[in-house]
């Protein structure tokens, strides 16, 4: 399956339909020729991440994330039920100028059983590459439903940070993530 690559100084992503994703690192304006990932694919988090709060698991990758952080909340609610974060984001980083850097974006959506929508992106800056996944998903409201509103709507926003130029050149590097640095119960 053909995939869509950026490029930048540092880093090449190519990302896969099927959401795999691998890496290389640029010298000279030239991808370097070596993979740094056998296409690491989206894995979905256990249902136990957020504790006790009952949710169907979150998309993520296995990478050594610098920086990690997850927001859930229910649709209509400003304030999320779950909000962690690990690590620090980079100082070259700043979420306002992101839009700026090259950027692939992808969008997945299903209609059976509850709906379902996924949107991926993923940015270059420097030797980082910065995944966004935003996920949508519907489902029956618990027991405390009311008439006018049999549905919930539950939406995750996972921003994860990896220094691929550390990680390619074996660097020592303190990784921090939200998700597999998590107790399992």
């Amino acid at each position: 399956m053909a995939g869509m690559e950026i490029c930048n100084d540092a880093v090449m992503v190519k990302v896969f339909d099927d959401t795999k994703v691998n890496f290389q690192l640029v010298a000279d304006g030239t991808p370097d020729g070596r993979w740094l990932t056998r296409r690491k694919r989206l894995i979905e988090a256990s249902a136990d991440i957020l504790g006790d709060v009952p949710y169907l698991g979150i998309y993520y990758y296995s990478l050594p994330t610098i920086y990690e952080s997850l927001t859930v909340r229910k649709g209509g609610e400003p304030r999320p039920f779950f909000d962690a974060k690990a690590g620090e984001l980079p100082e070259l980083l700043d979420d306002a100028d992101l839009d700026m850097y090259p950027c692939l974006h992808f969008l997945a959506h299903k209609r059976v059983a509850a709906p379902w929508r996924i949107e991926r992106w993923y940015t270059l800056v420097g030797p980082y590459m910065i995944f966004e996944c935003q996920q949508y998903f519907e489902r029956p409201a618990g027991e405390e439903k009311s008439p006018l509103r049999a549905w919930e709507r539950i939406i995750s926003e996972l921003h994860q940070v990896v220094d691929v130029a550390a990680w390619g050149t074996d660097r020592d590097m303190e990784l921090h993530s939200v998700i597999r640095g998590r107790p399992r119960h």
